[in-house]
């Protein structure tokens, strides 16, 4: 997958048409060293152990409902909703319910999964 990143109006999530570039959110499993990747069209995409979550993450660890993801042609933001275990990004504790601006190097920790974020430099359909 080609990741976004030389042309501007890339950088901010925009497609050369217009349309918001996809979300790709990249899970390592720190344990394992199982990557998994995940692209996401519509915004907000939430996360954690409940199948109506768009990002089901089955490990025992992960609350129900951990985080939600919000994002658009100017940002990405990880809100944790309050999670038992809660989330670091880049290594600092995030707090209930407030937004964190999610940049190119930021990485998210929940519990032994570290999430990256990236904009897919070409749309999916």
């Amino acid at each position: 997958m080609a990741v976004a990143g030389t042309n501007p109006s890339q950088r901010f999530g925009l497609h050369e048409d217009g349309r918001v570039l996809p979300l790709l959110i990249r899970v390592n499993d720190l344990r394992t060293g199982v990557v998994a990747e995940s692209a996401f069209l519509k915004s907000p995409v939430r996360i954690g152990r409940s199948d109506a979550n768009e990002l089901r993450l089955e490990q025992a660890f992960v609350s129900q409902w951990h985080a939600i993801v919000y994002f658009d042609e100017h940002e990405i933001r990880y809100v944790d909703l309050g999670s038992t275990n809660g989330s670091l990004v880049d290594g600092v504790p995030a707090e209930r319910n407030v937004p964190v601006v999610i940049g190119p190097s930021t990485r998210v920790r929940i519990g032994a999964l570290e999430l990256t974020f990236a904009r897919l430099a070409r749309s999916l359909s």
